[in-house]
């Protein structure tokens, strides 16, 4: 019996199929005739050769002896003694050539400027210190560690402590 034409548009208006659900058929037809095509040759097909069962491959090997160990944590003092997740962990301030020979007096150990906000005439400076690393905002007049705040400037903060000044920089190296 073979399908004319118009008897397969007479079938599909009987089915009530639109052409795009007929596509969608036909494409779900061949994927499960390709199914059993695939299914019924692997029951039938020759089977491979299986692999060697003596395989060349070794997975690598590491030598204690030729592994560097290194320190172990508790005995590095550098890791002591600046750990890596504080937030006061900061790296260490490059002194600048010129500013050491211009400055009269060197602060306490461990003074160092950490960011100057100015507005207008007004300022402020993040001055950060051994005893509060997390830093503390002066303005002038106040006093930290025995120094008073002169002067506010846009890139550096003036000390003074009685006949001593000197001038911490925001940006040593001189570039500001």
């Amino acid at each position: 019996m073979i399908l004319r034409p118009d008897r397969f548009k007479e079938a599909l208006v009987a089915l009530r199929l639109s052409p795009l659900m007929m596509m969608a058929l036909g494409g779900l037809a061949a994927t499960a005739l390709g199914c059993a095509i695939f299914a019924l040759s692997s029951f039938w097909a020759p089977t491979l050769a299986p692999p060697p069962a003596n395989s060349e491959w070794r997975p690598p090997s590491l030598d204690a002896d030729s592994a560097d160990a290194g320190k172990a944590p508790s005995e590095d003092k550098e890791t002591l003694s600046r750990p890596i997740f504080f937030k006061n962990r900061r790296p260490q301030p490059r002194p600048a050539a010129g500013a050491a020979r211009a400055q009269t007096a060197q602060p306490a150990e461990g003074l160092s400027l950490g960011a100057i906000i100015k507005f207008r005439d007004a300022g402020r400076a993040l001055v950060v210190t051994t005893a509060s690393p997390e830093g503390k905002w002066l303005e002038t007049g106040d006093n930290i560690d025995g120094w008073t705040v002169q002067s506010i400037e846009r890139s550096e903060l003036t000390l003074h402590n009685g006949e001593q000044t000197v001038v911490l920089k925001l940006y040593p190296d001189g570039s500001n």
